[in-house]
């Protein structure tokens, strides 16, 4: 239940939740952490509307500096590529690893 006080609204975890179409459990590790900021009441807590609209903003500025098509190569796997591919698979799944600046050595 959103509570209204004279200069903002109050939410509960819920409200959020709702608002930002995710689970409430989301919404209460964003509040432990600290990246949604909240208050808390006795065990209650509750977010402004300004926290939630900040929060949002933020998230989506930082969406968007994703990289985007344009900035993968797009050039499909050749045979020896796929073959490597399947190579490092398997021998993950043997427990075996190879340190990246070997890996860079043994590709020619």
């Amino acid at each position: 239940m959103a509570i209204q006080t004279e200069k903002e609204e109050m939410l509960a975890p819920a409200e959020v939740a709702s608002r930002m179409r995710v689970s409430v459990d989301t919404v209460m590790r964003l509040l432990r952490s600290g990246q949604l900021a909240g208050h808390k009441f006795g065990k209650q807590w509750r977010v402004t509307g300004p926290a939630l609209d900040s929060y949002l903003a933020l998230t989506r500025s930082k969406r968007g500096t994703r990289s985007t098509a344009t900035d993968v190569d797009v050039e499909p796997l050749s045979a020896d590529d796929l073959t490597a591919v399947r190579e490092g698979i398997e021998a993950i799944r043997r427990g075996e690893h190879v340190r990246l600046d070997e890996y860079a050595q043994q590709r020619p």
